[in-house]
């Protein structure tokens, strides 16, 4: 974003401006909606972008000639239909990929936001014909810029970022994450607080948690709450997953926690959990990856959601988490040849009872895995470390997994914690979860899994702001699936 001196710009402004240039590329994709959206929230007066034509005639919002930079295809833009440029996305820069607004997108938004400012567009070619296609009376600035002024606007909210935080009490960890966020953009962490209470293994012989647990998971709570007060946090979203909706006493542990800490967890059951972290997942990568199956193996379930839209067609929830079967088949330091052949076939009849459902639904053009235990067992087979950031691509392949289960048999729980990407808390559990992701792999014919850093929590947060796209929307509960 950059400051412009006095006169910048002749003939438009004369006093000094900040413009977002191409929106705010170092924190979204550029020229993109999300950039544009961002420029906004950082107090840009104008916006810059750049039109390029395609070659049906559509203005796009395109700073190079060529799509070769900035998306994941090749080609002049002059030499490429709008449909074919929709189907792009734009993937230069931090965040999820993008797709390529049109001219027409940007100012019809900018018709429609109280507080867009002035568009300034670059042009392809002298004679600006880009601009001239959907703009009436523009304001020529030089031979190949114009600058629109926003139309006059309805009554509408103007967004402002929000601090939200999410209380995750799962099975393994319970998290709580602070972020940055409003409608129509992404998620922006900025700070986490969490512990590993693993309480899916704090179970007593009755299947209740056992007062330690409970209290240890009041005690977190409340110190989520300090740490709201800390941040500026202006709302929490609590949630609580499979290990309090199956415990033997989860409505005591959910009084316990209201009366001593004044939270109120709502239980997700696990088609919730599956719907939501698809809708996260969706979001991530967008409509080009066509019908999506998703993975995710927490502590006490494994969630499969599959589809084409951003609600899928199948949802379901196995009682397959990684730290209910170490719990249950895998309790000693080395893992029993015998018990482990038996949780193996466990494992395998339990995930037979949904492949006939989710395989009727025709093959997936696109199969993601999400959830701490992928994104370790991806880090075990040569994937990026975490500190390459959320961006970077991470992918298991079966191939890869395959090779390492006979190991991670053999290993002591110490010799799994020395295994790079593997937290100590979680090693235990590690050879669980491979199980469980080599069975998903071979059940459902999977070479590979994409490893996607947005899960559960990301999607409580999207539904929570599409719950306020509009005044008569924030009614809805947001956590809604």
């Amino acid at each position: 974003m950059l400051r412009a001196r006095s006169g910048a710009v002749p003939q438009v402004c004369e006093a000094p401006v900040v413009i977002g240039h191409r929106g705010a590329p170092r924190n979204a994709a550029e020229n993109t909606t999300a950039s544009f959206v961002t420029a906004l929230d950082h107090g840009a007066d104008w916006l810059e972008t750049d039109a390029q034509t395609t070659r049906d005639g559509v203005p796009v919002l395109m700073h190079d000639p060529t799509v070769d930079r900035t998306t994941n295809g090749r080609g002049a833009v002059a030499d490429l239909t709008a449909d074919q440029i929709a189907a792009l996305r734009v993937t230069v820069g931090p965040g999820p990929a993008q797709s390529v607004p049109t001219l027409d997108q940007l100012l019809k938004r900018q018709a429609h936001a109280a507080a867009l400012p002035m568009v300034l567009i670059h042009c392809a070619g002298a004679d600006g014909r880009a601009a001239r296609a959907v703009t009436a009376g523009p304001v020529r600035t030089s031979a190949n810029t114009v600058a629109t002024p926003p139309p006059p606007a309805p009554d509408r909210v103007a967004w402002r970022v929000m601090r939200l935080g999410v209380l995750d009490v799962g099975s393994n960890t319970v998290h709580f994450l602070v972020v940055d966020a409003h409608p129509g953009a992404a998620p922006l962490p900025a700070y986490s607080h969490k512990a590993e209470l693993r309480l899916a293994e704090l179970l007593d012989e009755d299947g209740a948690i056992s007062e330690a647990g409970i209290e240890r998971l009041v005690g977190h709570v409340a110190s989520s709450l300090r740490v709201a007060e800390d941040k500026g946090v202006v709302d929490i979203l609590p949630f609580a997953t499979s290990a309090v909706r199956e415990a033997a006493n989860g409505e005591e542990v959910l009084r316990r926690v209201a009366a001593e800490t004044g939270v109120e967890l709502r239980v997700l059951s696990g088609q919730d959990e599956a719907r939501l972290t698809f809708l996260a997942v969706r979001r991530w990568f967008g409509w080009s990856s066509g019908r999506l199956l998703n993975l995710d193996i927490g502590g006490g379930s494994l969630e499969i959601a599959c589809g084409l839209d951003e609600q899928p067609d199948v949802a379901c929830s196995l009682p397959l988490g990684a730290g209910r079967l170490t719990a249950r088949w895998l309790p000693g330091d080395v893992a029993d040849p015998d018990g482990l052949r038996e949780l193996r076939r466990h494992i395998r009849a339990e995930m037979a009872t949904v492949v006939g459902e989710i395989s009727r639904l025709g093959p997936p053009q696109h199969a993601v895995a999400t959830s701490k235990t992928f994104k370790q067992l991806a880090r075990m087979t040569g994937a990026a470390p975490a500190d390459a950031g959320p961006y970077t691509d991470r992918r298991l392949t079966r191939s890869g997994l395959a090779a390492w289960l006979p190991r991670l048999s053999a290993m002591t729980v110490a010799e799994r914690a020395q295994i790079p990407g593997v937290s100590e808390g979680r090693a235990k559990q590690l050879l669980a979860g491979a199980l469980v992701a080599d069975a998903a792999m071979d059940l459902f014919g999977l070479d590979e899994l994409d490893v996607c850093p947005w899960a559960l929590r990301e999607g409580i947060i999207l539904r929570r702001l599409d719950a306020m796209d509009s005044p008569a929307d924030r009614r809805r509960p947001a956590l809604t699936p």
